[in-house]
């Protein structure tokens, strides 16, 4: 059913070309999927210009002056600006969104699923998160004490620029 509803699409995606054929599978759509290869020079450039920006990233972070942080006097507008900002951030994470969007169906019978159902799923992902995020701010914040000096700063500051460098080589490697 599957095969039969993917090479219906693809059928119709390719009637829409100029030199359409009928089109039963993706390896007869030659002429009008040309663009999909991974082969074309588009994606080719693309991941040129991914890894060059990732070493560029890299490059800028190894060489970034390694500022003094100035202190715990942290307003209360800042904090709740700051706490806003995280929760907007979090809730409008493309990432999470299409990884619970996908994972979900998979584990849970959506036929037999109520609205209470769908709420209790809601609240214990909206809690797993909170914990975890939670968790990564505490930890942070500890490690915050840490990178007071800039001596630490700029020693955090060339491991991570290193390691975008060698991703952005090893991208642009393969």
């Amino acid at each position: 059913m599957a095969s039969r509803l993917a090479s219906f699409a693809l059928s119709w995606l390719d009637s829409a070309s100029p030199q359409a054929t009928r089109c039963w599978s993706p390896w007869h759509c030659s002429v009008s999927w040309r663009w999909y290869r991974p082969s074309n020079g588009f994606f080719l450039i693309l991941k040129y210009a991914g890894a060059a920006y990732l070493v560029f990233l890299g490059i800028r972070m190894w060489r970034s002056a390694s500022a003094r942080s100035h202190g715990q006097h942290a307003t209360q507008a800042r904090l709740s600006r700051s706490f806003f900002l995280g929760i907007s951030i979090a809730l409008g994470n493309p990432k999470a969104i299409l990884f619970h969007a996908s994972i979900m169906p998979l584990i849970l019978d959506l036929n037999t699923m109520t609205f209470a159902d769908g709420l209790l799923v809601v609240a214990v992902v909206i809690c797993v998160n909170i914990v975890t995020m939670g968790f990564y701010a505490a930890l942070s914040g500890r490690a915050s004490s840490w990178f007071k000096t800039p001596r630490r700063m700029r020693l955090m500051n060339r491991f991570a620029g290193g390691a975008m460098i060698g991703t952005g080589a090893l991208i642009a490697a393969r």
